[in-house]
């Protein structure tokens, strides 16, 4: 309500300033409520009040934080990722958000991948931006079983290191440098 009332505002002093014969057209007017609407999301998601010191902050999430995931059941593969998540260091986990597990059966035709991580990665992102769409990590269970289904403790690892590669992505680690620190 917030944002569509300042959109409004802003739509008003537009039309105000500009008048509505003044040739700027549609453009320029939706290009100012587009703004004003972002400005406004900025603001309305922004923290409010003084910076809390670091030392004074809510702990990380709980290890049990809910991890959503869609596709094919995998109660195995399930487990293991959320595992790995509930592993990483809590100013890790803290970051994690709006991101989705998705475990399909095969990758794309023509690809030999075990997971795929899609979204704008956090190191690329804008505050002004006041929204985004879900994150998502897919991993591909044909692949995985098929390469190492047959030992147990070599498929728990296997998985595990794809779902940290593929979280690094979303923390903004390029393949590059995971091969750069031989973590690729």
């Amino acid at each position: 309500m917030f944002v569509a009332g300042l959109t409004l505002l802003a739509a008003a002093a537009f039309e105000v300033v500009a008048g509505s014969g003044s040739g700027w057209g549609r453009i320029p007017a939706a290009l100012v409520l587009l703004a004003a609407a972002g400005l406004a999301g900025w603001a309305f998601t922004r923290e409010s009040g003084p910076p809390v010191p670091a030392a004074a902050k809510p702990a990380a999430r709980a290890p049990s934080a809910p991890i959503e995931f869609g596709g094919v059941a995998d109660p195995q593969i399930e487990t293991i990722a959320r595992e790995t998540v509930d592993g990483l260091p809590p100013e890790l986990r803290a970051q994690i958000s709006n991101l989705a597990f998705v475990i399909e059966d095969e990758p794309p035709p023509g690809k030999a991948w075990l997971g795929l991580y899609q979204g704008i990665p956090l190191t690329q992102k804008s505050e002004l931006r006041g929204w985004d769409w879900p994150h998502k990590i897919t991993l591909y269970r044909g692949p995985l079983r098929r390469l190492y289904g047959s030992n147990p403790q070599l498929f728990e690892h296997e998985v595990t290191h794809v779902v940290r590669h593929e979280l690094a992505h979303y923390f903004g680690i390029s393949d590059e440098r995971l091969v750069e620190i031989g973590r690729y």
